[in-house]
């Protein structure tokens, strides 16, 4: 357990009418089952979660506003952060 504290997953594996309607990319890592969104409160426990992803493995992130991104999907461009 790298985090530490609880968290929610907004969004894991989408069907493609669901992806369609949240605004997702057309070969999204959501619809493999490869990514997930975690909805975050605030910049400390964005830090916290982010910290923790490292830590774990992950190599493909994308930090939003309210939610961090994160995939492993093998065929995209690996060690990134957006």
């Amino acid at each position: 357990m790298y985090a530490g504290i609880p968290f929610h997953l907004n969004s894991a594996k989408r069907c493609e009418k669901h992806n369609l309607e949240v605004g997702g990319k057309k070969k999204s890592a959501h619809l493999y089952g490869y990514a997930f969104d975690i909805a975050v409160k605030n910049s400390h426990e964005k830090f916290i979660i982010l910290n923790a992803l490292l830590k774990a493995g992950f190599k493909r992130i994308g930090v939003y506003e309210n939610f961090l991104h994160c995939d492993d999907k093998p065929d995209l461009p690996q060690e990134v952060i957006w």
